[in-house]
């Protein structure tokens, strides 16, 4: 399911322009992370005005993929960036992919049985996509292994791997160290904040929305915004925090907050 929306300019240089959302197309798109378990879709601007199979397109959909040459487990799992043509034809191989790295460095991997992870989503700027994950030492590892150090990447128009950020190895300074559950989502504005997002467990005052504060790319601290229960995707509209549950979605706090905020639910599915 992909809405393509109004926008302004299809120069992807320029941070200044962006998609712009009225408001009956931005309750369209807010409903898309209720309605896809698993691959949030996305299209990045571009500034070519012809399709290409060498970087994103405009307008095109963009889906999250956990690949094995081995039966799915949950274990730490390589990931692609699909690129496909928005057209309704069936397609037997995509456009344009981006393989997120496995090691060395901007390592992200994701859980390959876990349903409700690997929800992506576009900066508020419009100019990265948002791959949440874990930097894993090794494809296969344990899920035990994902409490100190999950991570955020980044991916520009052109298909170049950001470091965005990522775990700073301890209980302090990573999204959801409890391992009680995964990371699902996560936000960003330009590049420069970041938000985790995934299952709050509530009166324990962890998890839900995290902020990080980080420096050169490794989480130095989190700060629980809100804890509320079973969060899954968020967003960022017109300076605004925007999250989805299990059935509703709604607002955590004013603007981007990074402190504690209370989560507002706007309407409810069922």
């Amino acid at each position: 399911m992909y809405q393509k929306y109004p926008t302004t300019t299809t120069n992807f240089s320029d941070s200044s322009r962006v998609v712009l959302l009225t408001k009956k197309s931005m309750m369209r798109k807010l409903m898309v992370p209720l309605l896809v378990a698993f691959a949030f879709m996305v299209g990045l601007l571009n500034d070519v005005s012809a399709q290409t199979t060498s970087r994103y397109n405009d307008g095109y959909i963009t889906v999250f993929k956990v690949t094995s040459g081995a039966t799915l487990a949950g274990t730490a799992t390589a990931i692609v960036a699909e690129e496909y043509v928005n057209t309704g034809a069936s397609q037997s191989a995509s456009n344009y992919a981006v393989n997120l790295p496995t090691s060395t460095s901007k390592v992200v991997m994701a859980s390959g049985s876990a349903t409700s992870a690997g929800a992506i989503t576009r900066s508020e700027n419009g100019r990265y996509v948002l791959i949440p994950g874990y930097n894993a030492a090794n494809v296969g590892d344990a899920n035990t292994t994902f409490t100190t150090n999950a991570a955020l990447r980044l991916i520009n128009g052109s298909g170049t791997v950001g470091a965005g950020v990522q775990g700073g190895g301890s209980s302090t300074t990573t999204f959801y160290s409890n391992g009680s559950n995964n990371l699902r989502s996560g936000i960003t504005d330009d590049g420069s904040a970041f938000w985790g997002i995934g299952n709050g467990t509530g009166t324990s005052g962890t998890n839900g929305v995290q902020y990080a504060a980080y420096s050169s790319g490794v989480i130095t601290g989190i700060t629980n915004v809100t804890t509320s229960q079973n969060l899954r995707v968020g967003q960022i509209y017109n300076g605004q925090i925007y999250v989805s549950l299990a059935g509703s979605f709604g607002t955590v706090g004013t603007g981007k907050p990074i402190t504690s905020s209370s989560f507002t639910s706007l309407f409810t599915l069922y």
